[in-house]
C-alpha cells in the first residue's frame, strides 16, 4: 500500500523523483550546479565543466530561471523535442511544425549569453501517433531557439502524470491514470529526447475532409460515434475519424479556412 502511494506522488520539484515529498528531499537547500545538474556544488567549482552544453533562457526583465536544457548533437533535429521540467511552456524553433500560428503574440526572452531573442508567435502543432492525430496547443514559436521543448509543468497542469525513475520518463494519461502514453529513455547529458512525426497541413486537411464526408454520408452522425464505429470495425471502408469538438457549418468552415479543434492528447 505504501509503495502504491509513492508511485502516485507528484515528482519532487527539487530532484524530480517520485518516492518522497519535496519537504523530505535529501537535496533540499543544497546548491545545484547549472553545468552538470548535480547537487552539492556550483558551476564555477564543477569538475565536469566544458563537457556539458546547456541553453539558458530567462524571461525578459526578470532574473527568474525559465528553463535549462541539454543540447546533444546526436539527438538534435527539427522533430526532436526534449522533456524539460523547468520549461514554462512548450517551445519550438520550427515554424513548419505549426498547424496554426498566431503571429500577433509577441514577447522577448534572454539567452544565457545575454542575447535577447523574440517569441514570434504561439500556436498548435499536430503530430501522428498510434492512436491518430493529436494536437499540442499553446506552443511558443522562437526562431532563435536551439532545441524544441516539452514543458513538464504545462502537461501536469492538464492532469498528466510524469514519473521519472531509473533511466526513463513515463507519461500517464490525464483521465486514465493507469494508461501509459509514452516512455522516454534518458540519453547522454541526462536529457529526455522524444522524436515526433509532424502531421502535414495537406494530410491533416484531407483527413479532416474525410471526417466531414462520413459525417454527412451517415445523416450527420456525431463524430465520436463515427470514431467508435471505426475502432470497433463495425463498418467496412470507414477510415479513421477525427473527433471534432466544435461543429460548424461546412460553408463557414470553407469560408474562414480556420482549423477545426480536435480532442487533444497533450492539451496545453
Amino acid at each position: 500500500m505504501e509503495d502504491k502511494k509513492k508511485q502516485n506522488m507528484r515528482p519532487c520539484r527539487i530532484c524530480k523523483r517520485t518516492n518522497h515529498l519535496e519537504k523530505d528531499c535529501y537535496f533540499r537547500g543544497k546548491p545545484q550546479c547549472r553545468n552538470c545538474k548535480r547537487f552539492g556544488h556550483v558551476e564555477k567549482d564543477c569538475r565536469l565543466k566544458g563537457n556539458y552544453q546547456a541553453n539558458c533562457i530567462e524571461e525578459n526583465n526578470s532574473s527568474d530561471q525559465l528553463f535549462y536544457t541539454c543540447n546533444s548533437v546526436a539527438e538534435t533535429g527539427e522533430a526532436t523535442w526534449y522533456i524539460d521540467s523547468a520549461a514554462s511552456n512548450h517551445m519550438t524553433y520550427n515554424k513548419g511544425a505549426f498547424q496554426t500560428l498566431d503571429e500577433s503574440f509577441k514577447t522577448n526572452v534572454k539567452l544565457g549569453d545575454n542575447h535577447i531573442v523574440k517569441v514570434e508567435g504561439k500556436g498548435s502543432v499536430a503530430i501522428n501517433t498510434k492512436k491518430g492525430t493529436r494536437i499540442i496547443n499553446d506552443v511558443m514559436y522562437i526562431p532563435n531557439l536551439r532545441t524544441n521543448l516539452f514543458s513538464v509543468g504545462q502537461m501536469m497542469e492538464k492532469g498528466y502524470t510524469l514519473h521519472f525513475g531509473g533511466d526513463s520518463c513515463t507519461i500517464y494519461d490525464n483521465k486514465d491514470k493507469t494508461l501509459k502514453i509514452a516512455e522516454v529513455r534518458m540519453k547522454e547529458h541526462r536529457c529526455f529526447p522524444i522524436h515526433l512525426q509532424y502531421m502535414g497541413r495537406t494530410a491533416m486537411k484531407a483527413q479532416e475532409d474525410q471526417s466531414w464526408l462520413w459525417h454527412r454520408r451517415l445523416g450527420h452522425f456525431n463524430f465520436q460515434g463515427l470514431k467508435i464505429l471505426h475502432q470497433k470495425k463495425m463498418m467496412t471502408d470507414l477510415p479513421q475519424i477525427q473527433a471534432i469538438g466544435s461543429l460548424r457549418s461546412l460553408s463557414t468552415r470553407k469560408t474562414t479556412q480556420e482549423a477545426i479543434p480536435f480532442r487533444n492528447l497533450l492539451e496545453s
